[in-house]
């Protein structure tokens, strides 16, 4: 099975989450930065940030950007 662009980001920001690079109540980069470091559209970064929001591995904060979640509302195995 292939997975799409938008999947693979989304199982790679997943782990990086989980496993510590990015500790709860820490902010995501910003959604130019990871453009750039998966060399991908906005539009796949907002896909992707809606899909770790369905899974409560981050929050979204108006005119601030995405924070990781509190590690008690994660849901990565949904």
């Amino acid at each position: 099975m292939t997975l799409n662009k938008t999947d693979r980001i989304v199982i790679t920001l997943g782990k990086q989450i989980v496993h510590g690079k990015y500790v709860p109540g820490s902010p995501l980069p910003a959604e130019a930065e990871l453009c750039e470091e998966f060399a991908t559209s906005r539009n796949i970064i907002r896909e992707v940030f809606r899909s770790l929001m369905a899974k409560r591995l981050i929050e979204m904060k108006r005119y601030r950007g995405a924070f990781v979640a509190p590690r008690n509302q994660w849901n990565y195995l949904d």
